[in-house]
């Protein structure tokens, strides 16, 4: 629309990474008479937070990704060397001269740096035979050779690995080089590097391999290596980085309120965190939603029910239980909600097609409220459940299932399982990774304060495009709001807690017009606001819904995107498709026409 003074989004969200390595995100304004638009950047906040994951544009979730290494190719500084020596300039894996000869002048020489990570992570180092064919990896949480795994450098092969390795792999990139790397559930573990005589074998006292770009992150497989100097290397979802998501095809604005996944391990699925019944676990069996190989695969071993479960507490009187489960040999995976004595129910899911299936009940007090399924590519979809139930400990179960409604599964049978989540709460929300212990992710919050002069002070007009879900909430949930910084002088739109749109219009204090639109929309929902005085008017999807005659204009010069002034447990919970300020009221007929689906 020409004649919008701010634009944000419509096909066209953009979000700024700042050197501190913060986000903005960037809307457009009209700069100067010619009617050239012109960036205006956007607080964006939701704290230190490393629980955030948005889907890309290649439809693959995103998470936050860290290299808690630093210098992680300068192994002569952060890097404690005993009984080694270290020489930069070699040949490396691309070409170039950054490799490093690691050489051993006594018996276990090695290179190690300290590390604060606790719960599951992966050491990866690139490396090359020299004068020795071997190397160990071990993260060292008790100062004893575990959990360690050895490599065979001239063969590509993994040589001995420790029981508490989770997984260990050795990747060819060619050259000679391969990118070796082991995952553990530690706490605390230095990550250390030995030139290695043998399988099983640092007893020499001589002897060289080359290495190059070391890193330790979060989570069950080595990721794209990301370089770190003094600082350590972050990429992906960062700190108040606005997630742009496309989970619907589309970019959009995806702003959500607090959040914890009560599950702790929602990827090491093999932990004993989970208790297991009837079925063998196998992480990182398969390509994930991430497009990375750490899925697990569920195996029954028992023609009776197969499943995994952890017990979380909830305080609420609703629950969400959903995971990210694709197709094996049997059609259907179902959840389980119990107060893990003699009540809950259970929610089956079609794998095949696609399709919510049954539900079934035991005891009292359970029910499914209800339940979705969406489609993730690749066969894989993500199946959620809200259930009713009383406050205290719960069960949160998943099963492969032979039919719907059916709890058995044949023996040797099985499906593929990733990010399981249990929210204390009436609807699912994004995805939280958690590796050992329970996450939260702060809410988001995006505002713009100081611009009076894109904001009609007497007149104009607000639309937003919106894809609302048809969920209940405890609290009624900001969709946009215009306010002089405070809540006295404001014009609010948001979403009742039964689901309804509900326009709040304030001046000084005094309420100047309070509507409701009775039904409740869901999916993309489009509504336009249209304000002079004596004459307010809200449009949704193409109808005039609700007006007033008699209303005053409050003065406003701030504007808050999925929330309301000051309050982020009221954070919209859904996606923004784009966001429109006007100087001026368009006529009714434009309303109709820019809300019209």
């Amino acid at each position: 629309m020409s004649k919008a003074s701010l634009e944000l989004g419509g096909g066209n969200w953009a979000a700024k990474v700042k050197e501190d390595g913060t986000g903005s995100l960037l809307g457009y304004a009209v700069g100067d008479t010619s009617g050239k638009y012109l960036p205006r950047e956007f607080t964006f906040s939701r704290g230190a937070d490393i629980a955030a994951t948005r889907v890309n544009k290649d439809g693959l979730i995103e998470k936050f990704r860290e290299n808690l290494l630093t210098y992680s190719n300068q192994f002569d500084t952060t890097w404690t060397n005993i009984n080694t020596t270290e020489t930069s300039g070699q040949a490396d894996k691309d070409g170039g001269s950054t490799a490093w000869l690691l050489e051993k002048i006594a018996s276990s020489g090695r290179i190690e740096q300290a590390s604060s990570l606790s719960g599951v992570q992966t050491f990866s180092v690139y490396a090359k035979a020299g004068s020795l064919d071997w190397m160990l990896l071990y993260l060292d949480p008790t100062a004893t050779l575990d959990p360690t795994c050895y490599f065979d450098l001239a063969n590509g092969l993994v040589g001995t690995a420790s029981a508490s390795v989770i997984d260990s792999n050795i990747e060819s990139i060619g050259g000679g080089w391969y990118r070796c790397s082991i995952t553990a559930d530690v706490s605390g573990a230095p990550a250390l590097i030995f030139p290695a005589d043998g399988d099983g074998d640092i007893s020499g006292t001589s002897g060289n391999i080359y290495i190059q770009d070391a890193q330790l992150e979060r989570g069950l497989v080595a990721t794209d290596y990301l370089e770190s100097g003094a600082t350590t290397g972050k990429a992906g979802v960062l700190d108040n980085l606005p997630r742009i998501d496309y989970t619907g095809g589309s970019a959009s604005l995806l702003l959500e309120p607090q959040r914890d996944n009560w599950v702790t391990q929602s990827e090491h699925l093999e932990s004993s965190s989970w208790y297991k019944a009837r079925c063998t676990i196998e992480d990182n069996s398969t390509t994930s939603p991430e497009g990375v190989v750490n899925a697990s695969k569920m195996t029954s071993t028992d023609a009776s029910e197969s499943y995994i479960g952890h017990n979380a507490a909830i305080t609420g009187t609703k629950a969400t239980w959903s995971f990210f489960a694709k197709k094996g040999d049997l059609d259907y995976a179902h959840g389980l909600v119990w107060d893990t004595s003699a009540n809950g129910c259970r929610q089956w899911f079609n794998l095949s097609t696609g399709e919510v299936g049954g539900t079934t009940t035991f005891g009292s007090g359970h029910s499914v409220d209800y339940a979705t399924i969406e489609d993730y590519g690749n066969g894989w979809y993500r199946c959620a459940m809200v259930v009713n139930l009383t406050a205290g400990t719960q069960g949160f179960r998943v099963n492969i299932s032979s039919a719907d409604t059916t709890i058995t599964s044949p023996v040797n049978s099985y499906g593929y399982f990733y990010g399981l989540q249990a929210e204390d709460a009436s609807y699912p929300t994004s995805y939280i990774p958690t590796y050992g212990a329970s996450v939260t992710r702060n809410a988001d919050s995006c505002s713009k304060t100081g611009i009076s002069d894109l904001i009609g002070q007497t007149e104009g007009t607000i639309f937003v495009d919106s894809n609302l879900t048809d969920i209940d909430s405890s609290d009624p949930r900001g969709i946009l709001e215009l306010n002089n910084g405070g809540t006295l002088s404001r014009i609010t739109l948001f979403r009742n807690s039964n689901g309804t749109i509900r326009l709040y219009v304030r001046d000084a204090g005094t309420a100047q017009m309070d509507e409701t639109f009775a039904t409740p929309p869901s999916g993309a929902t489009k509504i336009a606001i249209g304000y002079a005085l004596n004459d307010i008017v809200l449009y949704v999807n193409g109808s005039l819904v609700a007006s007033d005659t008699s209303a005053t204009i409050p003065a406003c010069t701030d504007l808050d995107i999925g929330q309301m002034e000051g309050n982020l447990t009221k954070v919209l919970g859904d996606s923004i498709e784009q966001v429109m300020l006007f100087n001026t009221r368009l006529s009714n007929s434009e309303l109709a026409v820019l809300t019209t689906l």
